[in-house]
């Protein structure tokens, strides 16, 4: 009866020490797991592509609302209706905010040397400005 007692105490014991066991060495290969798993998840085909195609994306977008604030200024120099030049106006003012939202971005996401600019192609600008030509080749 004292070694069934005995053999039950060292199973329980052997039981939560394994238990204990297991969270320690969850809780101590932490930091290595959650990087080595976020390197898995940046380094991915997915993760490639996406963030490749999101930067020749915005740039491209900059660079066509610029031309568009092109056209548009050459048309309200052109215009001799009022109402068509507070329509010009208009536009301009919202492509100007179309331009710096997405010129902001593209730089903000540059900036991330961790995660996205990784896989900004070498031949796009390193930064976008708001004046000034774009040019996305």
């Amino acid at each position: 009866m004292k070694n069934q007692l005995l053999i039950a105490l060292g199973v329980v014991v052997v039981f939560f020490a394994l238990i204990f066991g297991s969270w320690a060495w969850k809780y101590y290969t932490a930091p290595i797991q959650g990087k080595v798993d976020a390197e898995v998840q940046i380094e991915s085909a997915q993760s490639r592509i996406q963030w490749y195609n999101h930067f020749h994306d915005l740039c491209s977008v900059v660079e066509s609302n610029k031309e568009s604030l092109r056209v548009q200024q050459m048309l309200l120099e052109s215009s001799e209706s009022n109402d068509e030049r507070i329509r010009i106006r208009a536009n301009i003012g919202g492509i100007k905010a179309q331009i710096s939202r997405n010129v902001n971005r593209y730089n903000a996401d540059a900036a991330k040397d961790y995660t996205a600019a990784r896989f900004k192609d070498g031949d796009l600008p390193y930064q976008l400005s708001i004046d000034g030509e774009t040019y996305c080749n």
